[in-house]
């Protein structure tokens, strides 16, 4: 019941308690999914029963006629606690860090594939565009209209694939000069269904040369922003 009152740093048992014994609130300790130090101290506990309890996942014992040795095993098993912290978010992080690596190289791959069907498409809605005699008529106009706002689409679609392939994760180290107001504009494109719902997103840009770096590391940037 007190381990899910509050947070606790350190639990520290009597191996003699009044309705059950230190290894059976270890046990207790393990089952509830916490990470934290368990220290054992008795006045009669025997070498067997440490030894089984460090088996079972107590990080120390103290004896009772050894009671100084308490402050310093309370301090060690804090700091290794929080070194386990660390790693696991360390080990969340690297994680995660894969993830991004894995849905870049998709994204590459979904981007190329898309981009020829997509020119093809925009292709031959352009021939027919061009091919279409002068308008004439309510039909002809709206046939006219469709093929605008079919070519439009076909664009908008073409941008996104473009921006996506900026977005993806790049393994060797492309330098060129870049246009950050392009690359700004790629990113606000690639954030807008989740900015949309947060804010109103205001474009202000200064004057500002063309920069020199890897264009997909600087888009990923801007991207995190």
């Amino acid at each position: 019941a007190a381990l899910d009152v509050g947070s606790w740093d350190v639990v520290i048992a009597d191996f003699n308690l009044p309705r059950f014994d230190g290894l059976t609130a270890l046990r207790m300790l393990r089952e509830s999914g916490y990470d934290i130090p368990f220290i054992l101290v008795s006045g009669t506990i025997g070498e067997n029963v440490a030894v089984e309890a460090m088996r079972a996942g107590a990080q120390d014992y103290v004896m009772k006629d050894a009671l100084e040795r308490l402050p310093g095993a309370v301090a060690r098993e804090l700091q290794a606690a929080q070194e386990r912290r660390e790693r696991r978010e360390l080990e969340v992080s690297l994680a995660q860090s894969d993830r991004l690596a894995c849905m870049g190289m998709l994204a590459a791959g979904v981007a190329h594939e898309i981009n020829n069907p997509l020119a093809y498409v925009m292709l031959h809605l352009e021939s027919l565009q061009q091919a279409l005699p002068v308008p004439h008529g309510e039909e002809q106009e709206c046939i006219e209209q469709s093929l605008a706002f079919a070519l439009e689409g076909t664009q908008r679609i073409a941008a996104i694939v473009k921006d996506l392939k900026s977005f993806s994760r790049v393994e060797d180290d492309r330098r060129q000069r870049i246009d950050l107001h392009r690359l700004l504009d790629g990113a606000s494109a690639m954030a807008r269904n989740e900015i949309k719902y947060r804010a109103r997103l205001v474009r202000d840009y200064g004057d500002c040369p063309p920069v020199v770096g890897d264009e997909g590391k600087l888009a990923q940037v801007f991207l995190n922003l």
